[in-house]
């Protein structure tokens, strides 16, 4: 069956537990008196309106416009709050592409956070991925202010209902990049009790092993944000061991010696020394791993535990879902192999 995908009563079936319990929030107010307010994230389609023009991916950004962008910021805007900008974002021409000319002067108004869309780059869609994101401007405090993301317009069926489900995770996933999962933003994180950067500044380079093997000098985050560790296997992974993230793993796992939450080990970009996705041996049901799957993935509070982490954001955790995977399976789990003497153990 085809679905009119400009009905905006549209609803994708992926997100339905999600709407459905930020419906009931937004009957409630924000706290009273907090200087936090939801993030207001505002997204710029001119450069793929103009590659319309040229291209015949009309219906699918017709399908980007009208359904997935307005779900992916509603949920963005439950789920997160921000002190507020005052007076709009101005954008740095030379460091984030500008659609117009009052970005960088008069600025973007009533906007936290604003992201512009680009679509079917070569060096991203030719790779085999759906889509890329990145962020280009912070704000004093270093949250992310302005960002970039490229869709792969080509891999988006609109006529197939798991093929629009899957590109609204997408826009969702890659969001999540912009907003500061990404390993090259972990030094910017703050402590949210002190307000002291968790990194000591300025910044110094070292050599570290990446988890490819390979060396790279880079700028590593603080022992308490990120730590690296070996498999029994012996291979080499980082993880983040933040507060918050520390005790939604050893929640979700049932093991309380976890330190943390691992990062992918198979870096997905050039540069990418540590990981910025969950890895998929723990977290494959999680969005925010690598791999998008045609089967069931939630945004579990491991992601939002990292956001509040950073020190930028003010997480709402009833708009999350419980990832399935290992749910309350112990640390033989986490640990052990997943196949024994050839037979799958019962931690499996």
């Amino acid at each position: 069956m085809t679905t009119n995908t400009t009905n905006p009563n549209y609803r994708s079936p992926f997100l339905d537990g999600l709407y459905q319990s930020t419906r009931r929030l937004q009957q409630l107010p924000w706290e009273p008196g907090t200087v936090y307010k939801p993030i207001r994230l505002v997204v710029d389609t001119g450069f793929i309106e103009s590659q319309a023009a040229m291209r015949s991916f009309s219906p699918e950004i017709d399908f980007v416009k009208k359904i997935a962008i307005p779900y992916v910021t509603k949920f963005w805007s439950n789920a997160l709050r921000v002190f507020p900008v005052v007076g709009g974002i101005r954008v740095q021409e030379g460091f984030c592409p500008v659609t117009s000319e009052s970005y960088s002067t008069e600025g973007v108004p009533d906007s936290d956070l604003v992201i512009v869309l680009a679509a079917n780059m070569e060096s991203v869609c030719q790779s085999g991925a759906m889509a890329a994101a990145r962020s280009c401007q912070a704000d004093q405090w270093d949250r992310p202010t302005v960002g970039t993301a490229v869709l792969c317009l080509d891999k988006l069926d609109v006529n197939d209902e798991d093929s629009r489900i899957m590109f609204i995770r997408v826009i969702l996933h890659e969001f999540a990049h912009v907003l500061g999962m990404r390993s090259i933003d972990f030094p910017y994180f703050y402590e949210p009790e002190t307000g002291l950067p968790r990194t000591a500044r300025p910044f110094k380079k070292e050599r570290v092993q990446c988890v490819d093997d390979y060396y790279s000098e880079v700028t590593v985050p603080s022992k308490n944000t990120l730590t690296s560790g070996l498999t029994k296997r012996g291979l080499r992974y980082y993880q983040v061991v933040t507060p918050r993230v520390k005790q939604v793993v050893r929640n979700q796992f049932d093991c309380q010696t976890m330190e943390g939450a691992r990062l992918e080990n198979q870096p997905t970009n050039d540069g990418n020394c540590f990981g910025t996705h969950w890895e998929a041996r723990l977290y494959a049901s999680e969005f925010m791993s690598a791999i998008t799957k045609p089967t069931k993935q939630v945004v579990s509070p491991v992601t939002l535990a990292l956001f509040e982490d950073s020190g930028w954001y003010k997480a709402d955790y009833s708009v999350t879902q419980l990832s399935t995977l290992g749910r309350g399976s112990g640390c033989d789990f986490v640990y052990e192999d997943c196949i024994k003497n050839g037979k799958v153990p019962d931690w499996g």
